[in-house]
């Protein structure tokens, strides 16, 4: 009985002492639990205290919170009732506490993005951390995320075409696109474009009786020479200015019984190929005034030349179907044949680069030889060009050689105009390409700025052809003229504007030029004119109606291309009129220029006044225009 006894105590105490020790761990994780969810509930308390500060207050507060952004830690101040944003974590009791401001970031459908994006000026989002120790020391927190936005500040908005209206244009235009916007006024000068030949034609009445029906031009003036059975001075020297219009001035005539078929210009002289059988190439110095007949060359007593090309101290002579070169090493004088060559028909037109003479022949089945001239004295023949059954007309060579270009007599069933590889001089040449004239008869050419200028009578006398695609060459733009088309010569002039000088066949209006060029009057595409270059925009002023007026932000909406730009700058002032108020830019200066559409903040010079301002500077390349579709300023 006492040895139960004895068992029965020493188990009631191993009971008493596991049940005491449980009942004690119970109490202790007990009192720890409610540490834990004391300190998590004044944790949660303390976040939502501060969230509550923030979205209750943010628009009075909107500046504190622009200036926290992206800077470190901050907690929440009161004084004199007032919410406060400090610097620094807060520790209150066993919680430390602190919120971070950062920037906001959306992608382009609006939408927040971790990474990448656009910085949305108008957003921002706050992290708020509350953290302590537990009873066992271990390190607890609560983190907390939201995201605010000033949208209830005021904003001053314009949008509207009568927003706009209200302002000042210079070199801009209100539209009423999309419901108001402003861009750039079209320029109401017409620039030249080889595709959109009649915006520019100028026609000039020559001061004399007959028609010029060769001609040969250098930057600023030409020479006109009077042929055939017309009546008229045989040259004629003439000025044309760079503007648009060009003015001509007749500088001087030549007034003899010449009859010219063709003329060479080379080194300031003038070189007729005429029906005199005494003197078939005369060379005039074209310095003086009055014209002065320095030299000739005579060889044939019973043919005339056709046309006269000079290269160098070589010129180049055509008798029917005879190719004969003189020398020019001196231009006074009777001038001695150096060599001569027999053609496969008779040459009417000769274009000589790099030693090698480019014959357009009067023959139904050569069109163009090639003759190796390199050596003036001894020449042979080299290539021929067979397209079609119609005769050439005329004939220019691309300054490298390695291109022809060949204009043949109108036909109803075959094209008048080709191109042809002449990299290789030898053998016989096809066409690359070619092109029908549509009822032109061709009489001259020329190629400037990768575009064909063919001349002729009937159909659509003046032809511009564009070779971007020589395989697939196509006409972009022409002129009719009844009276007929004889010369054409292309330049570029000491101002570098691109000219097409043509002989018409109109006694009234003897020469036609027309300015041509690439981009101006809209590249070909029907377009008359272009932007201006720049031009500004001046609102309204605005009156907050605060004398204490802050202002936030500045954003906008914007349509830009390639090669244009759009800056704002604003003034603001204690009065309405800000007119010797200067301009500013983000750093409160007029350097600088606000570029971000996406908002810049407003700089502290231009804050705690009551009226403002905004002015667009608006710069285009005269293509596409910038343009300003809406825009905003927000303010408290």
């Amino acid at each position: 009985m006492k040895a139960f006894s004895v068992v029965e105590i020493l188990i009631a105490i191993g009971v008493f002492t596991i049940v005491a020790g449980s009942v004690s761990i119970l109490a202790v994780d007990s009192i720890r639990n409610s540490q834990n969810q004391r300190l998590q509930f004044q944790a949660a308390a303390k976040i939502e205290e501060a969230t509550n500060a923030i979205l209750l207050n943010k628009n009075e507060q909107w500046l504190n919170i622009l200036n926290n952004t992206d800077n470190g830690p901050k907690h929440i101040s009161y004084n004199a009732g007032a919410f406060e944003i400090a610097d620094s974590e807060e520790i209150d009791g066993d919680i430390t506490f602190s919120f971070i401001i950062e920037t906001v970031y959306r992608d382009a459908l609006g939408n927040i993005v971790q990474t990448g994006g656009t910085a949305d000026i108008n957003s921002r989002e706050v992290t708020m951390t509350a953290s302590w120790l537990d009873s066992l020391g271990r390190s607890q927190s609560v983190v907390s995320n939201v995201y605010i936005t000033n949208w209830n500040t005021p904003t001053w908005v314009q949008t509207t075409e009568s927003d706009f209206q209200a302002g000042t244009i210079d070199s801009t235009i209100v539209t009423a696109t999309g419901g108001g916007a402003v861009e750039l006024d079209l320029d109401s000068t017409i620039r030249g474009d080889w595709c959109l030949p009649q915006l520019t034609v100028t026609q000039y009445n020559m001061p004399r009786q007959g028609v010029p029906t060769s001609i040969v031009a250098e930057p600023n003036f030409a020479y006109l020479a009077t042929g055939e059975n017309a009546s008229g001075p045989p040259l004629e020297h003439v000025q044309i200015s760079s503007t648009n219009p060009p003015v001509v001035e007749l500088l001087q005539s030549y007034n003899d019984n010449l009859k010219v078929s063709d003329i060479a210009f080379s080194n300031d002289y003038i070189y007729l190929a005429t029906t005199d059988k005494s003197r078939d190439v005369t060379i005039f110095n074209a310095t003086t005034n009055p014209f002065q007949q320095v030299g000739y060359y005579d060889y044939s007593s019973a043919k005339s030349p056709a046309t006269v090309w000079v290269d160098g101290n070589v010129g180049y002579v055509i008798y029917e179907n005879t190719l004969d070169t003189f020398d020019l090493s001196s231009v006074n004088g009777s001038r001695p044949r150096l060599g001569t060559i027999d053609l496969q028909a008779f040459g009417v037109d000769i274009k000589v680069v790099n030693g090698y003479a480019y014959v357009g022949l009067a023959s139904a089945s050569t069109q163009m030889q090639i003759i190796n001239v390199s050596d003036p004295v001894h020449m042979s023949a080299a290539g021929t060009v067979n397209l079609t059954s119609q005769q050439a007309r005329a004939v220019f060579v691309s300054p490298d050689g390695n291109r022809a270009y060949l204009a043949t007599a109108q036909s109803s069933t075959q094209d008048e105009f080709f191109i042809i590889d002449t990299t290789v001089k030898t053998g016989q040449h096809a066409k690359l390409s070619s092109l029908d004239s549509q009822g032109t008869d061709p009489k001259d050419l020329s190629i400037i700025n990768n575009r064909a200028i063919v001349i002729g009578v009937g159909g659509q006398e003046y032809q511009v052809i564009q070779l971007d695609n020589e395989a697939s060459p196509a006409k972009c733009g022409g002129i009719e003229n009844s009276a007929g088309l004889y010369g054409v010569q292309t330049v570029i002039d000491q101002s570098g504007n691109a000219w097409a000088y043509v002989l018409t066949g109109d006694s009234n209006a003897e020469l036609m030029i027309i300015l041509g060029g690439e981009t101006g009057g809209g590249g070909g595409n029907g377009q008359g004119s272009q932007y201006l270059e720049s031009g500004t925009f001046e609102s309204s002023v605005f009156d907050t109606g605060n004398a204490q007026a802050y202002y936030y932000s500045l954003t906008w909406d914007e349509q830009l291309y390639d090669n244009t730009d759009l800056r704002l700058q604003i003034r603001t002032g204690t009065t309405a009129d800000l007119s010797s108020v200067p301009w500013s830019g983000p750093d409160g200066t007029v350097n600088t220029f606000y570029t971000d559409p996406g908002g810049e903040l407003i700089h502290q010079n231009s804050q705690l006044k009551r009226y403002i301002q905004y002015k667009a500077y608006f710069t285009s390349d005269k293509i596409n225009t910038p343009v300003l579709q809406e825009i905003r300023i927000n303010y408290q």
